[in-house]
């Protein structure tokens, strides 16, 4: 058998590639071509998504949660509150806080001694006849008034009261300071005032100002004012004697003013001492007891 070179072998193989080859057209070459494209993408998405659950899972059984788990519940904070300082009640006047009948001795020339309707005789815009405004004025933010009569067969005043009392609750002692200042501005020009009402001012005269009587009452301290005038048509043998108190205690104030017609100086005047066994004026113990009930 003739012995065939390299050439030939290679030159036999081309033309048999020729004659039976089947080439694919370019075409189909390229959509070939992004077909493998694709799933290699898809391949690399679907990776991915894989290693995202499991990672999830990871992170979900690394927080405690499983099939058989459940979460746990949320941990409130709790913040205590902060206690903050009372603040004390406001006070208020109450029955019991003003004085009784039992409780203001008007004497023994009184067989009785009566509490008396607030709209019978002075209201309290008028208690003293030295009073410049209506009680409002001095700025209370309760007021309370309580009057009371003597019952005698002879009495002049018929069934007024002898007694007036306004007890006024401020928010503190800094406001009944102001209140009582104001009452004693209106006593201090008194005289002068009255006579230019139709009054004929007898002591202090006009242009002349009460001088107070202190009255130790326990822890506080009150003042009266004596005044005598004649009411337009009044007599002149028959003055009137009013006293007027004032009794700061705490953030509250009692006025209180005595209405009386006669002659007996000794009688009717806080200051006077008193002789042939009378006893001494009813303020002092009222002033005392108010005191002791209003603290």
């Amino acid at each position: 058998m003739a012995e065939r070179d390299t050439f030939t072998e290679l030159a036999e193989l081309a033309r048999f590639g020729e004659e039976y080859a089947d080439p694919i057209p370019a075409a189909h070459i390229r959509a070939r071509g992004t077909q493998r494209r694709r799933r290699r993408h898809g391949l690399v998405a679907a990776t991915v998504a894989t290693a995202v659950v499991l990672a999830g899972g990871a992170i979900l059984s690394g927080s405690g949660l499983g099939a058989d788990r459940q979460p746990s519940p949320a941990v409130e904070s709790t913040i205590s509150a902060v206690p903050q300082p009372s603040t004390p009640a406001a006070r208020h006047i109450v029955d019991t806080d003003l004085l009784t009948a039992a409780e203001v001795p008007l004497g023994t020339n009184y067989e009785t001694v009566t509490i008396t309707n607030t709209d019978l005789g002075r209201q309290p815009d008028e208690l003293s006849a030295c009073q410049a405004g209506p009680a409002s004025l001095l700025g209370a933010r309760q007021a309370l008034p309580r009057n009371f009569r003597g019952d005698r067969a002879d009495s002049p005043r018929g069934r007024f009261p002898d007694v007036y009392t306004l007890t006024l609750q401020f928010d503190d002692a800094a406001q009944t300071a102001q209140a009582q200042a104001r009452y004693v501005g209106w006593l201090s020009d008194c005289a002068t005032r009255l006579d230019g009402r139709g009054y004929r001012a007898l002591r202090p005269a006009a242009g002349n100002q009460p001088q107070p009587t202190s009255i130790k009452a326990g822890q506080a301290n009150g003042a009266v004012y004596d005044l005598v005038y004649l009411e337009p048509g009044q007599p002149a043998e028959n003055g009137t004697f009013e006293n007027v108190g004032l009794l700061p205690v705490g953030d509250r104030l009692v006025i209180m003013v005595r209405v009386a017609q006669g002659q007996d100086d000794n009688a009717y005047y806080v200051g006077a001492s008193p002789v042939d066994g009378m006893q001494r004026h009813p303020f002092y113990a009222m002033m005392t007891t108010a005191a002791k009930k209003l603290a």
